[in-house]
């Protein structure tokens, strides 16, 4: 019976430790936009380490720190809200950065999807 157990229990840590999860990534621009800046005609991107993490938007694989790739894309949720939702896996920590092509820079971000 310990066996079995212990089985068991080694199983389900192994999913756990490779289980994958959605996130969705919201950013408001309406202070940038307010200010006086622009938003490209393809809109706001997100770059980081998505690549290296195993991560995909729906079905494609996202790359690293390319903001350009068409999997990088956010959609426009209207009232300059952006959304993404990204899947990856648990326990990563994923550093990301939104832009447009018009930004002069974007803002490091760090976070441990768990």
């Amino acid at each position: 019976m310990k066996k079995i157990f212990t089985l068991a229990l080694a199983f389900m840590m192994s999913t756990m430790a490779y289980s994958q999860v959605d996130v969705v990534y919201h950013v408001d621009v309406a202070d940038y936009v307010a200010s006086g800046n622009m938003i490209a005609a393809n809109g706001i991107r997100i770059g980081g380490n998505f690549a290296t993490q195993g991560a995909t938007n729906g079905s494609t694989a996202m790359a690293d720190w390319t903001p350009t790739d068409s999997a990088s894309a956010m959609i426009d949720l209207g009232s300059d809200v952006w959304q993404i939702t990204v899947t990856s896996l648990l326990h990563q920590l994923v550093l990301h950065n939104y832009t447009s092509l018009l930004m002069a820079t974007g803002v490091l971000m760090k976070e441990l999807i768990h």
